[in-house]
């Protein structure tokens, strides 16, 4: 197993599609900070970084797009080469193959991740200028990331588990998209037409749904209240999601 999370770091290491979309996002966010600075600096006003921290809550709900894309960068080349039968055909256990993709795909997750938070936090504190409350932001801030990261990760383990079982990547890709962003809102409907009270409960309990909790807050200071179910929800979808991915995976027949 350990020999298999090697060799797939080193694969997804080796190809050009993850540093380059790593170095356009990093660019993208320095980007935005310099437009941000000068754009207000223009208009005579300024922006202080607990300000900018603020901001960046609301910006990492787009963590869990950015796991799809990196959960497809360890296991695209499967779909591309049709290669997947072939590794089990060579030895390895059904339960190997699985695990040491996920384990992998989360690795590099976790790795980008912390990368674009360095850049996005380097770049907020060389370019905008100091406030009263930039230590408590910065503290509320790095608490909420880490609570973020096991709902990455539970993206990561269903992106992982509908990639092994349904065929054809465009497909799977949308029925992963659809998760994310279209199952909140069809919840929602449902609720409205039906006038069921279980449909709304259903989808607060998404990964995504789990971003929104912050707004409802009365003070940005109470958030650690929602962390604890942050993580557990995260941790709850990452289990189910592995177990019925990699159940669904060892019965099924590859071609």
């Amino acid at each position: 197993m350990l020999n298999m999370i090697k060799a797939e770091l080193y694969k997804t290491g080796r190809r050009a599609y993850p540093k380059i979309f790593l170095l356009v996002v990093l660019g993208g966010i320095i980007a935005l900070n310099l437009l941000i600075y000068i754009a207000y600096g223009h208009a005579g006003e300024k922006v202080i970084k607990d300000e900018m921290l603020m901001m960046y809550l609301a910006c990492l709900v787009a963590g869990m797009y950015l796991a799809i894309i990196t959960a497809d960068m360890v296991f695209s080349d499967e779909y591309k080469h049709s290669t997947l039968k072939n590794t089990i055909a060579f030895g390895y256990t059904r339960t190997q193959v699985y695990f040491s993709k996920l384990i992998t795909a989360c690795i590099v997750t976790v790795v980008m991740a912390v990368a674009v938070e360095v850049v996005l936090l380097a770049s907020c504190w060389l370019m905008f200028p100091s406030g009263g409350d930039d230590g408590r932001m910065l503290t509320v801030f790095l608490q909420y990331s880490l609570a973020c990261v096991p709902l990455w990760l539970s993206q990561v383990a269903v992106a992982v588990a509908v990639w092994f079982n349904i065929k054809g990547s465009t497909f799977a890709t949308v029925i992963i998209v659809c998760f994310t962003a279209v199952l909140p809102s069809v919840l929602s409907l449902m609720t409205l037409i039906l006038s069921q009270p279980v449909w709304e409960e259903m989808a607060k309990w998404l990964p995504v749904s789990q971003f929104e909790l912050y707004r409802s807050l009365f003070s940005v200071d109470d958030i650690v209240t929602v962390l604890p179910r942050m993580c557990g929800v995260g941790a709850a979808w990452f289990a189910a999601a592995t177990v019925i991915g990699w159940a669904c995976f060892y019965k099924r027949e590859v071609k």
